[in-house]
């Protein structure tokens, strides 16, 4: 078996031009975007399976052009989550985990986003799907709907969770509401972005956290801190941690993450990142 990473660190997607000449050295192809990108990074949420599910030849093109200890967190397809709201989605659901299998011990933690639309109404449906989901596959969670938030479902949700060993996904946008929004990505991305309370529960063995930061670096300060003396206590107490970086401006997601993973290194013991080439120093 490959030793994984105890603290992973990524972005929800690698095919993104504006990292050419930055990120990824000048004249990167596209077709060399993977390799390059898990060569600078160790993990990837893996948000193109929510809108497609990639055939075996993709998966094991995959495979071929990342290290071994790698991860892939692939999100469970659009219409399972949020087009049948895991009712009746049993085949499909088979389906997407076989495919998923291809990746072998590169597979992580398949994340499961449920919509706004997706409250504690229907806590069974989702107890079900999870009950179905074999014990192999390791499962994280992600709820949008307010009703989550209250003490009394929070714990109703969270001891379903650590039933299942699946880790409640965490979301933080506090970062991206500082400050006046001065540019219309940025405001884009509060109104797509949840507005929720930050829950930092550990309920599996491993913690898969989702940073949505603001632009403006210093913006992000409190936060960046707090999150890394956070990771820090987790991975010294034997928690797994993922972390995914996202920005409204793309081009900045990765170089937080490298940032964040730095001050976590300067507090605790973690492994190094790959290759340095493409780091830039903004905080």
């Amino acid at each position: 078996m490959v030793a994984r990473h105890s603290f992973s660190i990524g972005c929800a997607i690698w095919a993104f031009k504006g990292w050419v000449g930055n990120f990824y050295p000048a004249k990167t192809k596209a077709a060399d975007f993977l390799r390059e990108y898990s060569r600078r990074l160790t993990a990837v949420e893996g948000n193109t399976t929510f809108y497609a599910t990639p055939s075996e030849d993709t998966i094991r093109r995959w495979v071929e052009q990342t290290p071994e200890a790698f991860q892939f967190c692939p999100k469970f397809p659009k219409p399972i989550t949020h087009g049948k709201q895991l009712k009746d989605a049993e085949f499909e659901t088979a389906a997407f985990l076989e495919r998923m299998s291809g990746l072998g011990e590169r597979l992580g933690p398949l994340f499961v986003q449920l919509p706004p639309s997706f409250g504690p109404f229907a806590f069974e449906r989702l107890a079900a799907f999870l009950a179905a989901i074999p014990q192999e596959y390791r499962i994280c969670v992600e709820v949008r709907h307010a009703g989550w938030y209250t003490p009394a479902q929070r714990e109703r949700l969270n001891a379903l969770l650590r039933q299942r060993h699946a880790a409640r996904v965490v979301i933080d946008t506090r970062g991206l509401r500082e400050g006046a929004a001065a540019d219309a990505l940025v405001n884009r991305s509060r109104e797509r972005k949840p507005d929720l309370p930050v829950h930092a529960d550990l309920t599996a063995d491993f913690a898969f956290v989702r940073l949505v930061s603001n632009p403006q670096a210093g913006l992000n300060e409190p936060y960046f801190a707090e999150w890394a003396a956070r990771i820090a206590g987790w991975l010294e107490a034997g928690t797994e941690v993922f972390l995914f970086s996202h920005c409204p401006d793309e081009t900045l997601s990765p170089i937080f993450a490298r940032a964040l993973y730095t001050r976590v290194a300067a507090l605790t013991r973690v492994e190094s990142l790959p290759d340095e080439l493409g780091q830039a120093t903004l905080l």
